[in-house]
């Protein structure tokens, strides 16, 4: 598995993992106590938190969202 730091900002940083089988996951810890939601619109995924927007482009494969005590996360199987 290889882990890639991508952005650092005050909401939080995305991490990339790359694993051998082809998947890459990036993740997103927003906090306990926000209220995140995600979106993937095509190759990229849409990640809003306090009222802030924070676009990342995804992977070439199939995404998929997912959204669990503010992480928030997109799977790409590639």
């Amino acid at each position: 598995m290889k882990e890639e730091q991508l952005v650092t900002d005050d909401v939080g940083g995305l991490t990339r993992y790359d694993y051998d089988d082809g998947t890459t996951v990036l993740v997103m810890d927003c906090g306990a106590n926000a209220a995140p939601s995600i979106d993937v619109v095509e190759s990229t995924a849409i990640v809003v938190v306090g009222g802030e927007q924070i676009e990342f482009e995804l992977p070439d494969g199939d995404a998929r969202a997912f959204m669990k005590n503010g992480v928030v996360g997109v799977e790409v199987d590639r």
